[in-house]
């Protein structure tokens, strides 16, 4: 690497060519521009030449630590992915044993609710029978009653 004084002064002879091509250009002057062109293409050449190796060794450490922070952020991306999701489990288990709670309660109101119908059912069919027995009981009576009746009256033959 080349000290940034240095530097600076090869930037700033660089701005003189230019500002000295400017005026060429601005004379109109052809042929001293052509020559201008020739000589900043064999400069541009000779720099090239010999900076090419360091900057493609500089462009090269540049893409690598960019790849290195892009595996870096893959990786925290991963990691947070992995939170997240471990999180959504843990949330999703904590909603499924809400809800079997709730289906554990619902059952067993479900199962009081039918004892309690079969209990009125077995006490209105009891009720039933007993209405019907005293029912069958009464008709009977009845029955008795005008078979009495029907034995004490005298009976007329003609």
């Amino acid at each position: 690497m080349t000290p940034l004084s240095e530097a600076l002064m090869g930037l700033a002879a660089r701005v003189r060519r230019l500002e000295d091509s400017a005026a060429v250009v601005r004379e109109k002057n052809r042929a001293a521009l052509q020559a201008r062109r020739e000589e900043t293409a064999t400069e541009a050449r000779v720099a090239v030449g010999s900076r090419w190796p360091d900057t493609k060794a500089s462009i090269r450490r540049q893409l690598e630590a960019m790849r290195a922070d892009v595996k870096k952020s893959q990786a925290e991306l991963v990691e947070k992915d992995a939170e997240r999701a471990s999180r959504d489990a843990d949330e999703d288990a904590s909603a499924a044993v809400t809800l079997a709670g709730y289906c554990l309660d619902a059952a067993e109101w479900a199962v009081v609710r039918a004892e309690l119908a079969r209990a009125d059912a077995d006490e209105l069919a009891r009720a039933a029978g007993r209405a019907y027995l005293r029912w069958k009981q009464t008709k009977a009576g009845v029955r008795a009653v005008a078979d009495r009746r029907r034995l004490s009256r005298p009976t007329v033959r003609k």
